[in-house]
């Protein structure tokens, strides 16, 4: 989906995902005592989170954060950003899974953990990463 017309307002398309995400939030709010009773489901501070766009220059970037201030509810994530905090959550994982489970020089289970000690895999922009000394700084997604 295109966020931005030409003349950097945001596309009907975006409008409309926008407004989705508000029409969820409203239904949430309105029918909480149907939501608790009959689904089992209890919100205290409905969130919506949008995932749109990636490849962003850092004008459309700042337009979308003024976006998000006025509605405190709804968070929107760019592919790029989704891509990069997983890639934070992955590495605090394997920095955990380190320090939980020393490593074993012969690889398999650990004797008193019985965990695994080989290392989560990493994606595969990771790997080309690595391969090239260096971390990506930004991902790039071809397609979405």
């Amino acid at each position: 989906m295109k966020l931005f017309r030409e003349d950097a307002g945001f596309t009907s398309d975006f409008n409309d995902a926008w407004n989705q995400s508000e029409g969820y939030l409203a239904f949430v709010v309105r029918q909480r005592q149907y939501l608790r009773d009959e689904k089992g489901l209890q919100f205290e501070n409905p969130r919506c989170v949008l995932i749109a766009g990636f490849g962003l220059p850092e004008d459309k970037l700042t337009r979308l954060r003024e976006k998000q201030t006025f509605a405190y509810s709804i968070s929107i994530f760019t592919y790029d950003h989704l891509l990069e905090t997983a890639h934070h959550i992955f590495d605090l994982a394997r920095t955990a899974h380190d320090k939980i489970v020393p490593s074993n020089r012969a690889g398999g289970l650990d004797k008193l953990t019985r965990r695994c000690s080989c290392r989560p895999p990493r994606c595969r922009s990771d790997a080309a990463a690595e391969r090239q000394g260096r971390w990506a700084a930004k991902t790039r997604m071809s397609s979405i």
